[in-house]
């Protein structure tokens, strides 16, 4: 596990499901079986929301999950590491 970095397609849908790949990557598992789901340590609707919403391109948002801080900012670029 290390810095990764994903460059997604533009999306609210294909945010967070880069997001779920790209953690489930860094940890080796199945994306379902991400543990604590994703879901309980981050609003996903409310993060789709701030990244459709931004009227000027850039939003960043930074939180933990199972050791790797996520960074996300602008609308291409979604960064793990381990904390």
């Amino acid at each position: 596990m290390g810095d990764s970095v994903l460059t997604r397609s533009k999306g609210a849908d294909s945010l967070t499901t880069s997001l779920i790949m790209e953690i489930a990557e860094e940890e080796g598992v199945d994306p379902i079986e991400l543990s604590p789901p994703l879901n309980t340590v981050i609003d996903l609707d409310g993060l789709k929301a701030l990244f459709c919403d931004s009227k000027d391109g850039f939003v960043r948002v930074e939180f933990t999950y199972a050791g790797h801080l996520i960074t996300i900012e602008g609308d291409e670029k979604v960064h793990i590491e381990v904390a």
